[in-house]
Order: C-alpha cells, then sequence, then structure tokens
C-alpha cells in the first residue's frame, strides 16, 4: 500500500477555519500529537508559537509550519528547551523538490501529495 503524505495536507487539516493560518487553537492540537504527555500544554504551545511565527504577527502561515514541520520531522525542533523528534525522525528523509515543495523520502521510495504532481 503507497502512503501519500504532505505537509500542505497536515496544515490544512489543523487549519479548521480555513483562513489560512493556524492560531493557538488550532497549534494546541499539534502541540498533543508533539508533546502529548506535557501537563502544561498552553504553556507549551504559547513557545511553541512564539518559536514559529517568523513574521510575529501571533498566527502561523504555511511557510512557517513547513519550517517547523521540517525541523520536529528531522529530530531538530527545540521548544523552550526541549528538543522534540517525530516517532519516526531516524527513519525518514525530507528533501526539497523545487523551491517550496517537500517529498518524504522513506526506504528508497518517494511518496508526492497528489496535489504537487503536475499532469
Amino acid at each position: 500500500m503507497k502512503v501519500v503524505y504532505s505537509i500542505r495536507a497536515k496544515f490544512e487539516a489543523l487549519d479548521v477555519d480555513k483562513n489560512g493560518h493556524l492560531d493557538n487553537q488550532e497549534m494546541l492540537v499539534f502541540a498533543k500529537e508533539v508533546d502529548a504527555n506535557n501537563p502544561d500544554l498552553a504553556s507549551f504551545v504559547e513557545k511553541l508559537v512564539k518559536e514559529t511565527d517568523a513574521n510575529s504577527d501571533g498566527k502561523i502561515s504555511f511557510e512557517e509550519f513547513q519550517s517547523m514541520y521540517l525541523k520536529y520531522k528531522r529530530g531538530e525542533l527545540v521548544v523552550g528547551d526541549k528538543t522534540l523528534a517525530a516517532p519516526d525522525a531516524n527513519k525518514t528523509k525530507w528533501n526539497e523538490v523545487g523551491m517550496q515543495e517537500w517529498v518524504w523520502i522513506s526506504k528508497g521510495t518517494s511518496f508526492f501529495s497528489r496535489s504537487y504532481l503536475k499532469a
């Protein structure tokens, strides 16, 4: 079975109000995934947003999310004094395709999001 994965799909799933940005409430869902055992998720989300929000507008754009998510998948996401890594961080490799698209390379097989493929 071929798994198709895209950072854009992850972002859009988190963007409940479909405004093109993630607010603290939407980032809380992601925080529960990456640090589920944290007893103070609200504080964690504030730190995560602060460290991810490159333009300091109080919300996370797709580009900011992509940068943060790639760090997480590589095991390089630092929030406060914690370094977080995806459970599959040591098994996956993320590569850039073109200027802004990313694909997941795993065990020699490329998985491309259909939304990024051009006919």
